[in-house]
């Protein structure tokens, strides 16, 4: 599974990459980590808002409690309306085409991809 977070005041994307879906907590926390990391000493506003699809992994006690610690918002997107989160899903095809290009040159039997 991968997972994508877009910084909206930079346009950075941060991907990770999940054995399960359950792994989310894990990776947000990760995330707010390296973000924090990436713009030490710098001028830019601090994460107020995270805007993701409805996914029940998203939506767990956990998840919530970190949203809570961070004081992080969270908005969620309408259901079937990708475009809400367009920049995210860009990324996520961006990747994926990324992906499939080096396994199609790298020479891996097509068999051996998992899809």
């Amino acid at each position: 599974y991968g997972l994508v977070f877009i910084d909206r005041c930079t346009n950075t994307p941060f991907n990770y990459a999940m054995k399960s879906k359950d792994e989310y907590p894990k990776y947000l926390r990760q995330f707010l980590i390296d973000f924090r990391e990436m713009f030490k000493g710098h001028r830019v506003c601090e994460i107020q808002v995270l805007r993701s699809d409805n996914a029940s992994e998203l939506n767990s006690a956990e998840v919530k409690q970190i949203l809570l610690e961070y004081r992080i918002k969270r908005q969620l997107a309408c259901p079937n309306q990708q475009s809400q989160n367009g920049g995210a899903e860009k990324c996520i095809g961006d990747l994926w085409m990324m992906t499939k290009t080096s396994l199609s040159f790298s020479g891996v039997p097509r068999y051996l991809w998992d899809e």
